[in-house]
């Protein structure tokens, strides 16, 4: 019970703008640019996140959900994003998959399309291990591929609160899908990376993700980094407008 009254008041909180399909921004005054209602139908949304031991730890730094763990944040927001998608395509989902130092296969990957298959996804998984990264990324850029070829774009949207263990193979990963040869368009698949904590090696190994592997003419900028509490506040339309035009 303390558990379900602890996630209802994280949401309560972070889903403060409620989006309109019929504009693709929030209500309100909100002026930042945001993708329309008929772009967001026609992108498809996975969310990988972050169950590393770590994630059992605080958020931390000043904000209003500093002492809430890092997992449990992650759980609201994962909420937050499936609501506000669900407005714009209620028959839609997520497809949601969450990685650590074990083993990960396109078949770690479930399509969820409820919040209470959210908290049950969460409650079958729980933070342990290292952070081994690049397998979860590959298994996506298969579902990208696939979902392109179905004529929608995809966005995957990685909740991570440190730096990856395999670094070069994570960057070598996301190289290899971002060259031209292999994204057909800039706006074919792009990945945001939102960081918890204030880790500065995450922070500074996630930032390399997003402007150090991006050639002009050769690699597209397919990464945008943000800290999670900077989208606070933001409609999907807003949040799929920056990870696709960083």
């Amino acid at each position: 019970m303390k558990h379900n009254i602890l996630f209802g008041s994280i949401l309560a909180a972070i889903a403060t703008i409620k989006y309109s399909a019929d504009t693709g921004g929030g209500t309100g005054t909100a002026t930042r640019p945001s993708l329309t209602a008929e772009q967001l139908k026609g992108t498809n949304f996975g969310i990988l996140v972050d169950k590393s031991g770590s994630m059992n730890w605080e958020v931390g730094g000043s904000g209003p959900y500093a002492k809430t763990t890092r997992w449990a944040y992650a759980l609201a927001r994962v909420t937050a994003l499936l609501n506000n998608m669900l407005e714009v395509d209620p028959t839609g989902g997520i497809e949601l998959a969450f990685f650590n130092d074990t083993p990960f296969t396109r078949s770690s990957i479930i399509t969820v399309k409820s919040p209470s298959e959210i908290e049950a996804a969460f409650a079958a998984n729980s933070p342990g291990g290292g952070t081994v990264m690049a397998p979860a990324l590959k298994a996506y850029c298969e579902v990208a591929k696939e979902s392109y070829a179905e004529g929608r774009n995809y966005q995957l949207y990685v909740i991570t609160d440190g730096e990856s263990s395999d670094k070069a193979e994570t960057k070598a990963t996301i190289k290899a899908q971002a060259t031209i040869t292999n994204q057909a368009q800039d706006e074919f698949f792009n990945i945001g990376f939102f960081q918890i904590g204030h880790d500065p090696a995450a922070t500074k190994f996630l930032t390399d993700m997003d402007d150090g592997i991006a050639e002009t003419g050769v690699v597209h900028d397919i990464v945008n980094r943000q800290n999670i509490d900077e989208v606070e506040g933001m409609s999907l339309g807003e949040i799929a407008y920056q990870t696709a035009n960083d």
